[in-house]
């Protein structure tokens, strides 16, 4: 069975380092903390594993996904919702 997820938002937390994700999955919302390293211009995330799994074996989505949260924590204007298609 597919699952269907679109991204509602992203918003910035306290912690300069943290993301708040806001997703719908099958019309369910849910927030997800995203966690972003920058160890000398090389940036990367980390997200809990119930979203990796959703996003495992995926991987055009999955870079898709990685390169909007980063995106994002870089400044870019970003209009949502957008539509990360069947998972």
């Amino acid at each position: 069975m597919n699952t269907h997820v679109t991204a509602i938002d992203i918003k910035a937390t306290e912690n300069p380092r943290q993301l708040e994700l806001l997703l719908q999955v099958d019309n369910e919302k849910y927030n997800y903390p995203i966690s972003v390293f920058d160890e000398a211009g090389i940036l990367g995330i980390a997200c809990p594993g119930e979203l990796q799994m959703l996003l495992a074996g995926h991987p055009q989505t999955s870079q898709y996904f990685i390169q909007m949260i980063l995106r994002f924590y870089q400044g870019g204007v970003m209009d949502f919702p957008l539509d990360l298609g069947e998972l």
